[in-house]
């Protein structure tokens, strides 16, 4: 095992001006009993092996993204599916679109925006606010490396209403949940008055929403690195840098599903809410209930895989801890599930994170529930099988998802 782990840790690669993954390989793991799942659970603890799909249960599907060194050294251990040999053909080819866009910078919404133009749209759309609406951008605190992370608060003009929050892109390489979470935003300001859905929307509840908590690392995925996943962050003592933001919430911090090494993507950081996008985030959810107003509902939006998943996602002593509120949350989450899937008549998975995917403590939706206090946090792990998808799956995912949010916003 130590010697399968020092070969593994041999294997990352240093970063260079943008990246490739020539010969690297989407693979699929089936552990086929308990030894196997643990031994792929160290790895994603122990290793900077790059898991899509991370290890959940006995006979469920494993995704890694392997280079061939790493590749040699798996499948001296486990029998293994090639699912994909062509993800660097799929970046060169989303790159040369990208490049080809004339006129720069404009915001395309069938297609993927870097951070500069996603945050113009932002703007823009908060000049295009509806009428006995204000549509205020703030920013509630700064990344690492000094990126201000911008809310934008939806409110009616003079009522005092509960309120939804909805966050996107904790994870860099989600550019499918980014660009699914700007429909969403455009829908709700542009259509207002038109679209039966978003009139009733806008009409019952204040929106929080925060398109990018993570924007040092989606810049990041632009300039340098497609499939970087972290924040920025500098971690002392290690060249490894970046901690991942969906494991630093101050909520069961690191009891299960995440790693104490820099170098693995589910590093969970130096301590509870020791980065700022995530101090940031918890702060200004407890300032908005403090003040008076209740945060009826949390989304934090992800991909990939088709989950609709709720709270918990932590386990205590190997055992996933079950929400006092788990019949109520599983009520809805089933709800909007099955809108989802109705939509494109596709499936998806749903229900408590650690029971229905796997491990993950200090994430968003448990400190949404658990520390702030707000009954209703979902994570839905949009449409698709890799983190680089054709632009024409933005429509249908903002369309299944809407479906799924309209459950949501229509719940009594």
């Amino acid at each position: 095992m130590r010697s399968i782990l020092f070969l593994l840790g041999l294997c990352a690669l240093a970063s260079a001006k943008y990246k490739r993954y020539d010969g690297y390989k989407l693979v699929e793991i089936i552990p086929s009993d308990v030894r196997a799942l643990h031994t792929l659970g160290a790895w994603n603890g122990e290793t900077s092996l790059d898991f899509w799909e991370e290890p959940s249960s006995v006979g469920e599907p494993v995704h890694l993204f392997l280079s061939p060194e790493s590749l040699e050294a798996v499948g001296s251990v486990f029998d293994y599916k090639v699912l994909s040999e062509t993800i660097q053909q799929e970046i060169d080819e989303e790159q040369a679109r990208l490049k080809s866009r004339v006129p720069t910078p404009y915001f395309e919404y069938d297609d993927f925006n870097d951070y500069e133009t996603i945050m113009a749209e932002v703007y823009d759309l908060a000049d295009r606010c509806p009428a006995g609406f204000t549509c205020a951008t703030y920013a509630i605190g700064q990344s690492v490396e000094g990126e201000d992370l911008i809310v934008m608060h939806i409110s009616k003009d003079g009522e005092s209403r509960d309120a939804v929050w909805i966050d996107s892109t904790i994870h860099a390489r989600e550019w499918l949940a980014t660009a699914t979470m700007m429909k969403i935003l455009q829908n709700l300001i542009d259509n207002y008055g038109t679209d039966s859905s978003a009139t009733d929307a806008m009409d019952k509840y204040d929106f929080y929403i925060l398109p990018i908590v993570n924007p040092d690392g989606y810049k990041f995925t632009h300039s340098n690195e497609r499939m970087w996943r972290k924040n920025r962050s500098v971690n002392p003592g290690s060249t490894c840098l970046g901690t991942d933001l969906n494991r630093n919430f101050d909520f069961e911090h690191g009891t299960s599903g995440t790693s104490t090494l820099p170098c693995s993507d589910t590093f969970h950081g130096a301590g509870p809410a020791s980065e700022p996008e995530v101090k940031a985030q918890q702060d200004e959810m407890h300032r908005i209930m403090n003040s008076g107003q209740n945060i009826f509902a949390g989304i934090s939006m992800h991909t990939y895989g088709r989950y609709w998943l709720m709270n918990y996602g932590h386990a205590l002593s190997g055992t996933c801890v079950v929400s006092p509120d788990h019949d109520v949350q599983f009520e809805l989450c089933t709800k909007m599930a099955q809108a989802t899937m109705a939509t494109h008549n596709t499936n998806w998975a749903y229900g408590p994170m650690c029971t229905t995917l796997y491990a993950a403590s200090g994430n968003t939706i448990d400190y949404m529930y658990g520390d702030v206090g707000i009954l209703y946090t979902y994570l839905p792990e949009l449409r698709g099988s890799s983190f680089v998808v054709d632009p024409n799956q933005i429509q249908p995912s903002f369309e299944e998802i809407w479906a799924g949010l309209h459950e949501l916003f229509t719940h009594e």
